[in-house]
Parts: C-alpha cells; sequence; structure tokens
C-alpha cells in the first residue's frame, strides 16, 4: 500500500533480491575492493568478521557477482556441525551433484576437482558462512583440505565469515599451523550515521522514489535506533514507511521513526547532547506553564527522588509498627506473669488452709 502512497516501484526494503546491491559505499567499497584484490593475489585463508546483521553476507554476493571469471567459487552456510552433510554441501556449492558415504571418498572428489580447476588456469575459492560455528574436526577437514597442493601452492583459497567468535577457535594452540595459512583478515564495522543516509538514499532511489522521503532528524534517529546494522535498518526503514503512509506524512520525520522504533521493541542509543536538549525543553515546558498560571517557577523533585523519599517512609512505618507489636507483647508477657503467679500464691495459701483444717480435725478426733 505505501508503495503507490510514495510512488515506489518496489519495496525499498523488503524485496532484497532486486535491490539489495544498490549500495556500495563507505567501509563495504574498501573491504570488498581488498578482498578481491588479495584473493587474486594470495593463497591461503580469509577471515571476514562482523556482527549479526551487518551485511556480511551481501558483501559476499558483491564479490560473487564483481568476482574475476577466472574463480571458481562454491558457498557453504553452515547450518550443521555433522562432517559427511559438511562434505556434501562442499561438493554441491561448487556444483558437483556427488554425495559421499565417507571422508575418503570426499577426499577423493575434491582432490580430482582442484587439479582439473588448476590444470584450466582457473583458482578456486570456497566460502564458509556462519563459520564461528565451526567445531575443531570441521576446521580440521578445512586444514586438509588446504593441504592439497601443486607445485607447493595450495589448490584451493578458503574465505571464513562470522562473527568474532570465530577468533576463539583459530586461536588455539592446536591451530597453530591452520593459523599460518592465514594472509589477510576483515572486520567489517556497523555503518555510521552518513553511510545509514546513504544507503537509505540508495535503497530508495532504487526503488524509484523521485523525492525525499525522510528527513535529516529522521537518517539521525534510524542511526540511533539501528546502531549501523543492515537488517535493522531495513526493518525500521520499512515500518516506518508503513506508519508514515497510514498517517499522510509524504516526508518521515523523528515523530514516526520514533514510533517505528517503539513498535519494534528497538533500544535507542541516547548520547549527552540529547539528554541536555531533553532536560532544556522540560524546563521550558514548565516555565511556560508556570507563567500561565501566574504562579512562581518551580521545578519538581525528579521521580527517582520521589522513589526514594517513598521508601524512607515505608521503612520508617515499617519500624514503629514493630516497635508497637513488640512493646505490646512485652506488656502482655508481664501481665500474664503477675497473674500467673498472683493465681499460683492463691492455690498455696487454699491448700495451707485446708490441710491445717484436716489436721486439727484429726487432733480432736484422738
Amino acid at each position: 500500500m505505501y508503495k503507490d502512497f510514495y510512488n515506489l516501484s518496489l519495496a525499498p526494503f523488503a524485496d532484497r533480491g532486486e535491490i539489495q546491491h544498490c549500495w556500495n559505499g563507505g567501509h563495504y567499497r574498501i573491504i570488498l575492493d581488498k578482498l578481491k584484490n588479495d584473493l587474486v593475489e594470495k593463497n591461503g585463508v580469509f577471515v571476514l568478521t562482523g556482527e549479526n546483521g551487518v551485511g556480511k553476507t551481501t558483501l559476499v554476493d558483491r564479490l560473487f557477482e564483481t568476482i574475476d571469471r577466472e574463480v571458481v567459487a562454491g558457498y557453504i552456510c553452515l547450518k550443521k556441525q555433522e562432517q559427511i552433510w559438511f562434505y556434501d554441501q562442499i561438493l554441491f556449492g561448487f556444483g558437483l551433484d556427488l554425495e559421499v558415504a565417507a571422508k575418503t571418498h570426499f577426499y577423493i572428489h575434491i582432490t580430482g576437482f582442484l587439479r582439473e580447476c588448476h590444470s584450466k588456469g582457473k583458482n578456486v575459492l570456497l566460502v564458509v558462512d556462519d563459520a564461528d560455528l565451526l567445531t575443531q574436526g570441521l576446521l580440521n577437514d578445512l586444514r586438509q583440505i588446504l593441504n592439497i597442493e601443486q607445485d607447493g601452492k595450495p589448490l584451493i583459497k578458503i574465505l571464513l565469515v562470522g562473527n568474532a567468535a570465530i577468533w576463539a577457535l583459530l586461536d588455539s594452540e592446536q591451530n597453530l599451523a591452520f593459523r599460518k595459512k592465514l594472509v589477510a583478515s576483515f572486520a567489517l564495522p556497523p555503518l555510521s550515521l552518513d553511510e545509514t543516509k546513504e544507503y537509505i538514499e540508495a535503497c530508495l532511489e532504487n526503488s524509484g522514489a523521485g523525492e525525499k522521503i525522510f528527513n535529516e532528524n529522521a537518517y539521525e534517529l534510524i542511526a540511533k535506533y539501528s546502531g549501523g546494522i543492515i537488517a535493522v535498518i531495513d526493518r525500521l526503514s520499512e515500518t516506518s514507511l508503513i506508519f508514515g503512509c497510514n498517517k499522510g506524512q509524504k516526508l518521515i520525520g523523528k515523530d514516526i521513526v520514533s514510533k517505528a522504533g517503539l513498535l519494534l521493541k528497538l533500544p535507542c542509543i541516547i548520547d549527552e547532547k540529547d539528554i541536555k536538549e531533553r532536560d532544556v525543553e522540560k524546563k521550558t515546558f514548565a516555565a511556560e506553564k508556570s507563567r500561565k498560571t501566574d504562579a512562581p517557577i518551580v521545578y519538581s523533585q525528579s521521580s527517582k527522588n520521589w522513589k526514594k523519599r517513598d521508601r524512607q517512609r515505608i521503612l520508617m512505618l515499617k519500624s514503629l509498627f514493630i516497635i508497637c507489636i513488640s512493646v505490646a507483647f512485652y506488656l502482655f508477657l508481664g501481665f500474664w506473669q503477675a497473674y500467673s503467679q498472683n493465681n499460683h500464691e492463691d492455690i498455696q495459701v487454699k491448700r495451707m488452709k485446708e490441710e491445717t483444717l484436716e489436721y486439727l480435725k484429726n487432733a480432736g478426733k484422738r
């Protein structure tokens, strides 16, 4: 519905299959260019890390689109940690419709494939996505694949893609031999404010937008809500377009983005400048309200101080209650002891009288 309202031919943040490669700026362009050059000039292992949703897989897709034709690239997303499944996925990633039942069968097939590519003058690249889920056993398998060489050079290059947790495995002592084959590593950072703006504008432009849809305040708040994570930028921008359409606003501002962020339950990163501006707005509002009522300007205590005072009052009341109960208990206990003692004395006197009368009675009979 919002596509017609904003005159868009595509949903800019939903139809990712058609527009996901519309932006290639900032750190993405730098890392992509460096990665392409290193893959041509160097042999061994490459590592690309970044937070979840920052756009690592999108960068890999763009790498596959722009990579040299002399490179045979295979892709595997690590969804399981089973060894046979891992072998099948590697072969399938290279377009080999083969299934293996044992490790030896896999190495026969992959060795033959790599030597065939080398004879044709082609380089081979294997990309392992979600590589932070690799087990020690699977990493050993990758190391053995790297050991397939020709004239002292590996016949395959491996790009490990995942979050920074992958280094916990790579840095262990037992993987020293694997680390020696590491030639380059890249860390993909979240988008900055300027990059966030460029990314959103590129997506809108590639979706047919002819006019400005988000204002500067909206871009700033989207950057703060998302933390520069592309997956969150997409969700927040898409929701903001829906809200803007429902409100009939052609230009989306900070108010629409704020409502979208609350709906998505996104934590907003607020800096000191925002806090100071918010405090100034509160004081200005209090002053204007006081002037309207011709009353002196009085700034109320913060809710935190009020809560502290309430807790102190409650604690005081509890203490008084305990003291009253204690005093009442001790008074009752003293009264009861006095009553019991008097009652005990009365019983003893009565008993002595009865014993005296009984003695006198017996003496008279004698």
